[in-house]
């Protein structure tokens, strides 16, 4: 019988699987790796704070089996778009990061 984390790792594959999109990751200084890329457009509050502003931009979800270690500034293209990451947080099982993205000038 297979416990909880390999079943949740089944399912982020499945998910990933299904819906997400060919990308690239380049962490500042390192080489670009092929990874799959959920992009999504954000709703809510991205300040960080319940002040109501508001802060444009895009997230996306990479699996850590692909991205170990996201950091500030690291490169994400999918779409033919490219963004830079402004940050990027881990999800309870840290199967997934998601990642808080600015469009690269």
């Amino acid at each position: 019988m297979a416990g909880w984390s390999e079943i949740a790792a089944r399912a982020v594959d499945t998910g990933f699987g299904t819906f997400g999109a060919p990308g690239s990751y380049t962490p500042s200084g390192g080489p670009a790796a092929d990874v799959t890329v959920i992009l999504k457009t954000p709703e809510g509050n991205l300040s960080g704070f319940d002040t109501g502003a508001w802060r444009p931009g895009r997230v996306a979800d990479v699996r850590a089996s692909e991205v170990a270690a996201p950091a500030e500034g690291d490169v994400l293209e999918v779409g033919g778009e490219s963004f830079i990451v402004r940050g990027a947080r881990a999800d309870a099982e840290r199967l997934v990061w998601t990642l808080d993205l600015d469009p690269q000038a």
